[in-house]
């Protein structure tokens, strides 16, 4: 690193983090904080502005999140919050995320994605890894694009070859069947893709169209702060509004005066979701009025 002489005033917002001289700056400067390591290089000696990269392209990141959570919490200085408070926001945080990716059906391209599976010679079957949580179809052949036949049960994975093949031989898969199972361990459910009749000869490479789970952020997460893997115009309309509500419900937030607007935010973002409302009702509301126009 070259040795510099002066003073850097630092600034951050939710755009990023910028740092303006006060004093001359010789050469570049390192700067490091509890988020990220931040480089700093000086565009004009002793004037102007000063260009700050943390490795951050676009979007909303993790720490961003949190900073905002732990606002309402009346704690501003990350790097003097208590552990228990950042791993409180990353979890809700993790909570929001998940509600989002789960429940925004007609805005799902950032959850969807194409996989492709290579089964060689003989093989029939194939795990899929844990972090796929559904598969929507089709399946297709990558070499022609030709859809293979959906089978619903492992029954009719087991008799097709019976039912359709009669006795001839196939050069390649036809049908498949998506196998959902129940296992020990970490994850207590399994995917498994399977295929009729198997491979014949030369590896095959075959397309699914997957959804992935949502991703899982932990409290080392705040050192590199990725962006959060969402478009972020739904950061601010959704994820924010959801992750402020579940900040309103920890012991530390004192912001009454917040309370009803981050509800009314909550209301909002789980309509855009398509979620029902989740007010209680009113007393009375299970009244049969036609009694009363009878009375």
């Amino acid at each position: 690193m070259t040795e510099f002489s002066g003073s850097v005033k630092l600034s951050s917002n939710n755009s990023g983090i910028t740092a303006e001289p006060v004093t001359g700056i010789l050469g570049s400067v390192t700067l490091s904080s509890k988020n990220a390591s931040i480089t700093a290089t000086p565009l004009t000696m002793f004037l102007g502005k000063v260009n700050v990269s943390n490795g951050i392209t676009s979007g909303m990141t993790v720490c961003g999140v949190v900073k905002e959570m732990l606002a309402l919490w009346d704690i501003f200085d990350v790097q003097s919050a208590p552990d228990f408070a950042v791993e409180r926001a990353v979890n809700d945080l993790n909570a929001s995320l998940q509600m989002v990716w789960n429940h925004a059906d007609d805005r799902n391209y950032w959850s969807s994605d194409t996989m492709t599976i290579t089964l060689a010679h003989t093989e029939s079957t194939f795990d899929l890894p844990s972090d796929i949580q559904n598969v929507v179809g089709p399946c297709r052949l990558a070499s022609n694009n030709r859809p293979l036949v959906p089978l619903g049960t492992v029954g009719e994975l087991e008799t097709f070859r019976d039912l359709y093949l009669d006795g001839e031989t196939s050069t390649e898969p036809l049908a498949y069947h998506i196998n959902r199972m129940s296992q020990t361990g970490n994850d207590p459910a399994k995917i498994v893709f399977c295929v009729v009749p198997e491979v014949s000869g030369a590896a095959t490479d075959f397309y699914l169209e997957v959804v992935r789970n949502a991703p899982r952020f932990a409290m080392t997460d705040m050192n590199a702060c990725p962006v959060i893997p969402i478009p972020h115009s739904y950061v601010e309309s959704l994820l924010l509004p959801i992750a402020r509500y579940h900040a309103s419900s920890f012991s530390l937030f004192n912001a009454k005066d917040l309370k009803d607007s981050i509800d009314r935010d909550y209301l909002q973002a789980r309509v855009a979701l398509g979620l029902s409302d989740p007010l209680p009702g009113k007393a009375g509301d299970n009244i049969d009025r036609r009694d009363e126009k009878r009375s």
